[in-house]
C-alpha cells in the first residue's frame, strides 16, 4: 500500500515502512524500521501517526540528540547500569508510531536480548523497558 505521508508500506503483523530510516546514535548511523502500529491489515494508518512521523522527520536531528540525553539520565538514575555504559549496549531497532498518537524508539540491549529499552518521545517523554511498553 502507498500512504500519502509514509510512502510505500507493507503489512507484517503491523504496517512497516519498507525503507528503513537512517538514525544517528552514539556516533554511528543505523538503519531502523518504522512500525506504524495496526492490529489488522484493514486498520488504516491514522492521521495521528502521519502527524507524528512528519514531526519526527522535521526534527530528527534534535530528537536523536534528545534520545541520547534521556538515555544518559536513565542510566544515571538506575544503579544496575553504573558498571556498564548503557549507551554502548543499545542498538536502535524500531521507530514505533502508535495509533492514537505518540511514538518511541525501541532499542535492542546486548546485555539482555530478551529485554530492550524504549525511549518514548510523545505524548510524554519517558524511558522504560520494552516489556513494560509493549
Amino acid at each position: 500500500m502507498t500512504d500519502s505521508v509514509f510512502g510505500e508500506v507493507s503489512f507484517e503483523g503491523t504496517w512497516h515502512k519498507k525503507e528503513k530510516i537512517s538514525y544517528y546514535y552514539c556516533g554511528k548511523t543505523y538503519q531502523i524500521l518504522a512500525c506504524i502500529i495496526a492490529h489488522k491489515e484493514t486498520d488504516p494508518i491514522t492521521d495521528e501517526q502521519r502527524q507524528d512521523y512528519s514531526a519526527f522527520k522535521k526534527n530528527q536531528h534534535a530528537i536523536e540528540q534528545e534520545v541520547e540525553s534521556l538515555l544518559i539520565a536513565f542510566r544515571d538514575d538506575n544503579p544496575s547500569f553504573v558498571s556498564s555504559d548503557l549507551l554502548e549496549l543499545l542498538t536502535p531497532a524500531y521507530l514505533d508510531f502508535e495509533r492514537r498518537g505518540g511514538y518511541a524508539v525501541l532499542f535492542d540491549d546486548a546485555s539482555d536480548p530478551d529485554e530492550g529499552i524504549v525511549v518514548v518521545l510523545a505524548p510524554e517523554k519517558d524511558v522504560t523497558y520494552q516489556s513494560l511498553y509493549l
